[in-house]
């Protein structure tokens, strides 16, 4: 029993440190977009310290971590603001931005246009 755990755990282990590693993190982020994703908590899903993570992350996808996650949370908050009725300070904490204004300036960085012109644009 115990080298069937042994067996398990390495056979756990080994996918995440194989090359779908990244995939797991992507998948990991989607899943937590709503929380707090910090590096660590990625490094720790990916079995990696935090430079190494850090460094890997940024060669594979070409934009930090940081940078990733905002990203996907712009993407969930413009598919939000085409197929809901919330309003802009719902969908930025929705989509995982804990402060407005740094959800409508990253919006804004990211599109060109801010939440409401976008929805806007959207009529149009």
């Amino acid at each position: 029993m115990q080298t069937q755990m042994k067996h398990l755990r390495l056979g756990n282990y080994r996918k995440t440190t194989s090359k779908n590693r990244f995939e797991h993190i992507t998948d990991f982020i989607q899943k937590n977009l709503q929380q707090n994703i910090t590096v660590k908590t990625l490094s720790r899903e990916a079995y990696m310290s935090e430079p190494h993570f850090f460094r890997c992350f940024k060669q594979q996808f070409g934009v930090s971590p940081v940078d990733y996650i905002n990203e996907q949370r712009i993407r969930a908050a413009k598919m939000m603001l085409q197929a809901a009725d919330y309003s802009i300070t719902e969908i930025g904490f929705a989509s995982g931005f804990n402060n407005l204004n740094y959800f409508l300036r990253m919006f804004k960085r990211h599109t060109g246009l801010t939440p409401a012109q976008y929805r806007k644009s959207l009529l149009l």
